[in-house]
């Protein structure tokens, strides 16, 4: 550093250092005391000129959002550093966490023929949940011993039990072991397992039969109260229609015939109560009919395919080796 530069700094700070002493602050190598130095902490003059007063105010705290070792309400605290809180959205009570968008059942299987035994097992309705059908009936709603079908029929397409490449192949490779007698006792057992099989089958597809035919007559039953209310309705409305004329007429002769027109209009008023009573039980009942139709026609629809499927199957047991 040249010279002067340096004798010029030196100059300075030693004024400086003898404007502070004339001002009353502690000048170079002076010994004060602690008292002295307690006063020159707490002088205004100090954190003026310097821009930072000394004074003792006992540990620094701790910055808790810069560390990580206790928790804090703005920064989350991570085993990997700093983490984003997430975002939590509520779940509304109409649509639960298990539910997919559209409002179908995350946990409910696909009703399918050709699938497997799961996939029935998981079909809606079973958690509580409804399903409207191809034709436009409640799935759910169908309850009953054969309201999803029949149960020996599940999962009894050719392709699924007799068409599975594990099942050939272990038994191709196991007949090559066997001596023929083995073979034919094998052979013979599977027969009487088909026929005992056969035997559950055949006798489930009769009780789905009475089921229907139940079912046919409940129907029945439904359309006698139907035609019995609709006869009901039509008397009542000849009826009202009476009333209704006698009501008129005595209205004209209301001056002379008060008190008769007074019962005659009391007998008008029963009449359309009675109407209504008996139109709305008559719309019930054919709401009714027309629940159990449609009912009853997905049922036999159910029915047409499982006898269809159990004939594949009774085949398939039938002939095992043409499978």
């Amino acid at each position: 550093r040249p010279a002067s530069r340096t004798g010029s700094v030196r100059n300075s700070v030693i004024n400086g250092h003898n404007r502070e002493s004339s001002i009353g602050q502690a000048a170079p190598g002076e010994i004060i005391t602690q008292e002295r130095q307690q006063h020159l902490q707490q002088s205004p003059n100090m954190g003026s000129q310097r821009g930072v007063g000394l004074q003792d105010q006992g540990a620094i705290p701790r910055d808790r959002s810069t560390t990580f070792d206790e928790a804090s309400s703005h920064r989350p605290r991570s085993a990997f550093g700093h983490r984003p809180e997430p975002v939590l959205n509520s779940v509304t009570e109409d649509q639960r966490e298990s539910q997919y968008g559209n409002g179908r059942d995350s946990r409910a299987g696909v009703l399918n023929r050709n699938g497997t035994v799961l996939s029935r097992a998981g079909t809606n309705g079973r958690n509580g949940a409804l399903s409207r059908g191809a034709n436009g009936g409640t799935v759910g709603s169908r309850r009953g011993a054969f309201g999803r079908g029949a149960g020996t029929t599940i999962g009894t397409q050719p392709e699924e039990v007799l068409g599975r490449d594990d099942i050939h192949t272990r038994a191709e490779l196991s007949e090559r072991i066997l001596d023929e007698s083995t073979l034919r006792r094998l052979a013979t057992m599977e027969k009487k397992d088909a026929k005992r099989l056969t035997k559950v089958i055949k006798a489930e597809g009769k009780a789905e039969a009475k089921s229907v035919l139940g079912s046919i007559k409940e129907l029945e039953r439904l359309v006698k109260l139907q035609k019995e209310g609709a006869r009901a309705e039509r008397k009542s409305q000849a009826r009202l229609g009476k009333w209704t004329v006698k009501e008129h007429k005595a209205r004209l002769r209301f001056l002379k015939e008060k008190e008769r027109y007074e019962r005659i209009e009391g007998e008008l008023r029963n009449a359309e109560n009675d109407y209504e009573e008996r139109r709305d039980h008559a719309a019930g009942l054919t709401g009714q009919v027309a629940e159990k139709t449609q009912d009853l026609d997905d049922l036999r629809g159910q029915k047409a395919a499982d006898d269809r499927e159990r004939e594949v199957k009774l085949l398939a047991l039938r002939n095992p080796a043409h499978s």
